[in-house]
């Protein structure tokens, strides 16, 4: 889950790291109260979206004096980002503007060569990392760290020394590379990042944005991490409320019900191959039958909501999840509704799987549901294509 600029900051504020004074605004009438709290002019007015490219976008601007702020704020929250979807700018930050003396970038990720967080310095801070790796490769610095012993604090000052840094702003910058490390691995991060994060004319470093991206499968842990702020359309809100990771993708002609996230993405490619286009994206890796009968329900509903829907792709291999089970959520979503557009799937088990069902069974309840089932996958998504398309199954 990546984070808004405001709640990577506040992080780090936690963790002890410098970050200038600010304060969240939702409405261009509260720019005055809010520079006035954040103690006056000059300020940096800061759309909060979760998208990069803000300052060529027009999102990131500077002010001098009220009424340049209430212009420029005005300005943000009426704009609607071309990088995003058509969805408004909801909140701003306002943040006093510092004195800069250096820009540095900083960021923590995972090697999954290495299968160690890699950090990341470069005295080139406030421009894309990636550009600087191409263009001037020997200006980055990095080092791996052990994960079972951690970042220790003579790692992060060699670091710093690598990166060419001396004096009070080696001191300092030490230190940031520390807790920015704690902030990484108490958060279950995937990312974290600063850039930049400036020296100031007394060498005090201040990270001026922030760009944290936490493992989904950790959120549990950190229940202080709130998802009232993302961007969800509403179906997808409506699917997250009942467990399921769906994506919308219309217009699409088919629906799908899958499982797993990479075995799904291949699907969705395979169904373009053969000249359909995906409605959706939806991991619905669910081992109990309530939450596969969910998935199942919320799919024939979406394609009763939109006509742009003209089949329904239901796809599930298991080897150790009963298939009985799966199939009574089958039965219990199918039995009593009047499903719009016809079922394809590709069911497959093995193993413990056909423990208390085997597959001829299934197929024969899938056929009395009216549900096409196919062992071949390629033939499943063909099919569901063909359907889609108006062509005769």
């Amino acid at each position: 889950m990546l984070l808004y600029e405001f709640e990577g900051k506040k992080i780090f504020s936690r963790a002890g790291m410098h970050t200038p004074d600010s304060i969240l605004i939702s409405s261009k009438d509260e720019i005055e109260k809010g520079v006035e709290r954040i103690g006056g002019f000059p300020v940096m007015i800061k759309a909060q979206v979760l998208t990069g490219g803000r300052g060529k976008a027009g999102l990131v601007q500077a002010a001098s004096d009220p009424s340049e702020a209430r212009k420029k704020a005005a300005d943000i929250f009426q704009l609607l980002s071309s990088i995003q979807t058509d969805n408004p700018i909801k909140s701003v930050m306002i943040e006093r503007k510092m004195k800069v003396t250096q820009e540095i970038y900083l960021g923590i990720t995972i090697d999954r060569i290495a299968k160690k967080p890699l950090i990341i310095g470069c005295t080139e801070g406030g421009i894309e990392i990636e550009q600087v790796a191409k263009d001037s490769p020997e200006k980055i610095s990095s080092i791996h760290v052990a994960p079972l012993r951690g970042l220790r604090f003579y790692e992060a000052i060699r670091l710093a020394q690598q990166m060419g840094l001396k004096g009070k702003a080696l001191s300092n910058v030490s230190n940031v590379i520390f807790k920015l490390y704690k902030v990484f691995e108490d958060n279950d991060a995937e990312l974290a990042e600063i850039n930049p994060l400036i020296l100031t004319p007394d060498n005090q470093a201040y990270a001026l944005d922030s760009k944290i991206i936490l493992n989904d499968d950790a959120l549990f842990r950190h229940p202080d991490i709130s998802e009232i702020h993302r961007d969800l359309a509403p179906i997808e809100k409506e699917a997250k409320k009942l467990g399921l990771t769906y994506v919308d993708l219309q217009p699409g002609n088919v629906a799908v019900i899958s499982s797993g996230a990479g075995y799904t993405l291949m699907v969705l490619d395979l169904i373009r191959s053969f000249g359909g286009e995906p409605a959706n994206f939806m991991d619905s890796i669910v081992d109990s039958r309530e939450k596969m009968q969910s998935a199942i329900e919320f799919i024939v509903n979406r394609a009763k909501e939109d006509s742009n829907i003209q089949s329904i792709l239901m796809l599930k291999t298991m080897s150790f999840t009963p298939l009985d089970r799966i199939m009574g959520a089958i039965e219990d979503a199918l039995k009593d509704i009047k499903v719009p557009v016809p079922i394809i799937s590709c069911l497959r088990a093995t193993g413990n799987a056909v423990r208390n069902m085997t597959m001829k069974e299934a197929e024969r309840k899938l056929a009395d549901l009216g549900v096409d089932q196919y062992s071949s996958l390629r033939e499943a998504v063909k099919a569901a294509v063909d359907v889609a398309k108006g062509k005769v199954r």
